[in-house]
């Protein structure tokens, strides 16, 4: 599953076996925001929005993207709670990297070193 859209959570949760948070401060999505918003401005980005929706600068969003962690992440962290599946959380893109690098090596992906 993909996204923090608060409204669906619980219906995705159920339908997933399973969860990866990624749980990153503050500075992080935002800055990424801010950068892809400006990289992006005026165009479609490659694959992640529908035909004929290209990126502009969202104030609404950038908004939330900064209040999340004091208006919405206890909300989310208390439903993920009771999800029944196996959950990867990751508060940092370099703890996120390493799982993925381990989890490339598991699958016999290549590129692992030891």
């Amino acid at each position: 599953m993909d996204g923090n859209y608060g409204g669906t959570l619980d219906l995705r949760l159920v339908a997933a076996d399973t969860l990866v948070h990624l749980d990153f401060p503050t500075y992080v999505c935002m800055s990424r925001v801010v950068r892809r918003t400006l990289r992006d401005l005026g165009r479609q980005r490659g694959g992640e929005l529908p035909d004929g929706c290209a990126e502009r600068f969202d104030w609404p969003f950038l908004l939330f993207v900064l209040q999340y962690r004091r208006k919405h992440r206890a909300r989310d962290l208390m439903r993920m709670e009771h999800f029944d599946g196996k959950v990867h959380r990751f508060t940092s893109p370099a703890a996120l990297d390493d799982f993925l690098s381990t989890l490339a090596c598991s699958q016999g992906k290549g590129g692992c070193y030891g």
